[in-house]
């Protein structure tokens, strides 16, 4: 007895899709956080050393977001084009079946 394998070959390409899109989103994020001008300076005198600190933990969150948008669109690009490849084999299978019967 077999269960049979389904795949929405439309809702692999919107998770995919949707993927690419948050990733902009989070590179979008990665640049504005790369962008927050901080430091020692700006804390003042007494705070100068946690003001430094502050702007380099801000730097690590920048490298970071951007780290997770690279993954997340490469993960959304690959389910697109799995999708794709599904559907193209699905149809070729269809196809060829097809040939199959009188």
């Amino acid at each position: 007895m077999s269960d049979g394998l389904e795949v929405d070959v439309r809702a692999v390409a919107s998770v995919g899709a949707r993927m690419v899109r948050s990733a902009e989103m989070l590179r979008q994020q990665a640049i504005d956080a790369g962008r927050l001008e901080f430091g020692g300076v700006q804390a003042g005198r007494d705070y100068c050393a946690l003001g430094d600190e502050l702007r380099n933990a801000l730097a690590v969150v920048s490298v970071a977001l951007d780290e997770w948008a690279t993954e997340t669109e490469a993960i959304g690009n690959n389910f697109r084009a799995g999708a794709t490849r599904y559907a193209g084999t699905d149809g070729a299978f269809a196809d060829g079946l097809d040939g199959v019967l009188p």
